[in-house]
């Protein structure tokens, strides 16, 4: 659609096009770029924010560097699944069984023998066969605490590693030229260049380039602190809090995934071998829970040992031991 005025001049064309009505907040912000909440802490997390809040630290960041944790934080949990040590766990169960299995046949013909003889089960025999399952039980679950104990050795040294690796030298060069750059252009115009080479761009990378941010920080944030040449504004301060967010990448949140995960299966492993020792290997105890309950599943799935090991069934009370007594004493 076109409008004709009356009396077209030079400056004035006769015919301009009709622009209509603006659609209702068409100069609102675009959802997609707005800010959004993204949980940096080394808790897991898959973009809920709906997700219970003990240990997170929500930080809001642009949708592109949320996107980015999330997928940081994926590939860190899969590096625990990866990890040699976490997966041997599977065997713990079926080596308590075998390391346990000769003691608790010596055990289970004790028990017959005494309620064949109608004497109390507690006979030497007995007592020697449950002290030799509470040893062996308790050096498999020392012998898997300290392979689990240097594997978390590992995992602190790898996090350690981690800003070592970054930084290139190329990485310190580029910094050394930007800094100088910094001090000649202010705020105003560096901050959006910032953002983008420190923030989006490692982000929409999977942490590609993040050697660049991790060697400029320090430089950046001293000029912050002493408001060298107007850079202690809040703009900059977000531009700092956002690439230290985005210098937590895969490895990061995979060594921290290790390090929680180690250290629960620590507990796990302890828990488990006292339950057991104190069931006797038994897994129809009541008092054994671990041998059912979900929390120990992992030290439950047998997969490096596929040979199944035979369980010797320990002989119920037969009732009768106080009677052969009396049938004895007549």
């Amino acid at each position: 659609m076109s409008i004709q005025t009356a009396e077209p001049t030079a400056d004035f064309p006769s015919v301009f096009p009709y622009e209509g009505l603006k659609a209702p907040y068409a100069d609102a912000p675009d959802p997609t770029a707005m800010p959004v909440p993204a949980d940096v802490s080394v808790e897991p997390w898959d973009g809920d924010i709906g997700a219970p809040t003990l240990g997170r630290e929500y930080v809001v960041v642009p949708p592109a560097v949320r996107d980015y944790v999330v997928r940081a934080k994926a590939a860190g949990q899969d590096a625990v699944l990866t990890d040699p040590t976490l997966a041997g766990l599977g065997d713990f169960a079926t080596l308590l069984n075998l390391d346990a299995s000769s003691f608790r046949e010596a055990l289970a013909t004790a028990w017959r023998t005494a309620d064949d003889m109608g004497l109390d089960r507690e006979t030497p025999a007995a007592r020697k066969a449950k002290a030799d399952i509470a040893v062996v039980v308790q050096e498999r679950a020392n012998d898997t605490i300290d392979g689990l104990r240097r594997a978390e050795q590992q995992a602190l040294a790898d996090l350690d590693q981690i800003p070592l690796k970054r930084v290139t030298e190329p990485d310190y060069k580029w910094a050394s030229d930007m800094g100088q750059t910094l001090q000649l252009m202010g705020p105003k115009h560096s901050v959006p260049l910032l953002m983008n080479a420190l923030v989006l761009r490692p982000a929409s990378r999977d942490g590609e380039g993040a050697g660049k941010a991790a060697a400029l920080l320090p430089i950046l944030k001293g000029m912050h602190d002493a408001d060298t040449n107007g850079y202690g504004t809040h703009e900059v301060a977000n531009v700092i809090r956002l690439a230290e967010a985005v210098l937590r990448d895969a490895k990061w949140y995979g060594a921290h995934a290790k390090l929680r995960a180690i250290r629960a299966a620590q507990f796990k492993v302890q828990s488990y071998a006292e339950q057991f020792a104190e069931a006797l290997g038994d897994a129809s105890n009541p008092h054994f829970t671990a041998a059912r309950s979900p929390f120990y599943a992992e030290l439950r799935e047998r997969k490096a040992i596929p040979a199944a090991i035979h369980q010797t069934p320990l002989p119920e009370p037969t009732g009768n031991a106080k009677a052969v007594r009396r049938l004895r004493s007549k």
